[in-house]
């Protein structure tokens, strides 16, 4: 049986008298599909005994790009919050990419991410490079990865990168690493300092690189999660009284 990864949802709305929308990007569904994963965008919900039943029946789960966290807390941040929580309690694979980098780490204790400024970084990059070339998949900089980082283990030195971010982590939640920087200081991805846990974040949007075949060098982050997810479910961590009845 394939691990099941939620992924988690942006709230979408085409029109302004038409009902909100749950989605995500195609290219997070097909990163799972191609790294032996089932992928589940999960419904945006407020309901926190509804989405702990859902929880139970993920092995992993990715938090997905989208819109800054609001203060106070938006609908989505709260239930990304919860979900990191319990994840972070039970020790189930994490991944967040882009806003999802930001959310492990404000719900570890790092608070809320600042707008990127050249006074904060004199040599500050176009971060938002990606985006102006209209193209998810555009290798805008390099990342340094901290050659300690089991990040580092994962993908090697200088990793290409997409970018299309105007935040940036400032202070570093608990239990969390930065290993991951652009030459102008920001940084750019965290991972856990348990080594017998999956819990990786980057600012990046690797699902894209790999989904588009512009840096395949990120795809052991994926088949990194599946093979997490799976070995979590294997141990008897998971529970689906559902699916058993």
């Amino acid at each position: 049986m394939r691990p099941i990864i939620g992924i988690t949802p942006n709230s979408i709305c085409h029109e302004p008298w038409a009902p909100l929308q749950n989605g995500q990007n195609d290219t997070y569904v097909r990163a799972v599909l191609l790294a032996g994963g089932v992928p589940v965008i999960l419904p945006l919900i407020d309901d926190e005994e509804v989405l702990r039943e859902l929880y139970d029946l993920l092995d992993g789960i990715i938090l997905a790009g989208g819109e800054n966290i609001a203060s106070p807390p938006s609908a989505r941040d709260r239930m990304e919050r919860l979900l990191v929580t319990w994840a972070s309690e039970d020790g189930k694979p994490l991944l967040g990419t882009c806003r999802g980098m930001q959310v492990i780490n404000w719900v570890r204790g790092g608070g809320l991410p600042e707008d990127i400024t050249a006074a904060a970084y004199p040599e500050m990059l176009d971060h938002g490079a990606s985006e102006k070339a209209q193209d998810i998949s555009h290798i805008a900089h390099r990342m340094h990865l901290a050659p300690e980082s089991r990040l580092y283990k994962l993908l090697g030195p200088d990793p290409d990168i997409n970018e299309y971010h105007g935040q940036a982590i400032v202070y570093v939640g608990e239990g969390l690493d930065v290993v991951g920087w652009t030459s102008d200081g920001v940084p750019e991805a965290l991972e856990g300092t348990n080594a017998e846990t999956f819990v990786f974040g980057v600012q990046c949007h690797p699902e894209s690189l790999v989904v588009g075949g512009t840096a395949m060098v990120w795809w052991p982050l994926f088949t990194g999660l599946i093979a997490a997810s799976a070995k979590w479910r294997d141990a008897g961590m998971a529970i689906r009284p559902r699916l058993a009845s």
